[in-house]
């Protein structure tokens, strides 16, 4: 048997899991690597300055564009949710960034500015989540509108269509009131509750015998830039915790990560390029705002026109080669 002085020999029972790692050499390794990315984040953060500033014209554009034509006016609120998004998405990426950039550059600590941080913080949270809730109304959109073809779901999609907007508001302020108490779901958490059903309508769409479904798979592919373009944001968020201690790994981490944020940023400006490969009056939108002066332009738009008026049916013209 065991005696008390054995059973309680500490130095035998438990080691100390960095017996054999110098932790100065590690610090001071991870030193060097944030010396190195204090100098590259003069080319990374004017990418970042550069994405911000061409995501907010982007918006703008939509914004504009679908407030002032008509002919966007569709039986869905594809359309709808695109214009909240974009909304929604010049608030997230101005506010707090910007918010955040001015404190850091006046490096002033007062308590008003960690107060207003704090608020600026779950503006950004809020925008993120009605971000993500209008990405995933738009593949919901796609399945009871386009994909299901059954007179069953006919009342389930006018409804879908008629309060889907207002149950979008009321989920999102129900969603930030318990993080605001409970503080345990968090953003991450929530991310991944739209991920999942989204994944479930690609697979849907993927497995899909009806080609023509397939041809129409439009407010599906814009529901896949607005939420999986920042899926690398979470992943590298996760992957800096789980790395720290491996310094390689670490900072491999660390030195890519401006990749998922230029990547978030970009999400804009990949839809817009979408909405013009994919819709015929975005595309003729698009050439009025920017090519007015233009005489080549106005006959390009009118050619546009032209055809969009003879084959009304495919006027959210999708391509089948897809974005």
């Amino acid at each position: 048997m065991f005696t008390m002085v054995e059973a309680f020999d500490i130095d035998e029972v438990e080691e100390d899991p960095f017996a054999d790692r110098n932790i100065s050499v590690f610090y001071e390794q991870i030193k060097q690597t944030y010396d190195i990315l204090h100098y590259t984040a003069y080319f990374t953060e004017s990418i970042k300055l550069i994405l911000s500033i061409l995501s907010i014209v982007a918006d703008t554009c939509i914004i504009t564009i679908i407030i002032k034509n008509r002919q966007l006016k569709t039986n869905t609120n594809i359309y709808i949710y695109i214009l909240h998004y974009s909304v929604w998405h010049i608030v997230a990426i101005t506010i707090f960034p910007l918010f955040r950039e001015l404190c850091h550059l006046l490096n002033i600590v007062h308590i008003f500015l960690i107060m207003l941080y704090y608020y600026c913080w779950k503006i950004y949270i809020a925008s993120l989540s009605l971000i993500f809730l209008f990405g995933l109304c738009l593949a919901f959109d796609w399945f009871l509108n386009i994909h299901i073809r059954s007179p069953q779901f006919v009342k389930p999609s006018a409804l879908f269509n008629k309060y889907a907007i207002y149950l979008i508001y009321i989920f999102a302020a129900v969603f930030n009131t318990i993080d605001q108490f409970v503080n345990t779901f968090g953003i991450i958490g929530f991310y991944i509750l739209v991920v999942l059903p989204l994944s479930l309508f690609n697979f849907l769409d993927y497995s899909s015998k009806n080609k023509e479904s397939n041809l129409k798979n439009y407010g599906l592919v814009l529901s896949n830039i607005i939420v999986f373009f920042w899926l690398p944001c979470f992943v590298y968020d996760k992957l800096l915790m789980w790395s720290f201690g491996s310094f390689t790994f670490h900072s491999i981490v660390l030195y890519t990560i401006f990749l998922s944020q230029w990547l978030s940023l970009s999400v804009s400006l990949v839809l817009i390029v979408a909405l013009v490969r994919m819709d015929v009056d975005i595309k003729v939108a698009m050439l009025k705002i920017f090519n007015r002066r233009s005489g080549s332009s106005k006959d390009d738009v009118e050619i546009l026109e032209d055809g969009e008026n003879e084959d009304v049916p495919n006027r959210m013209g999708i391509d089948s080669n897809g974005v």
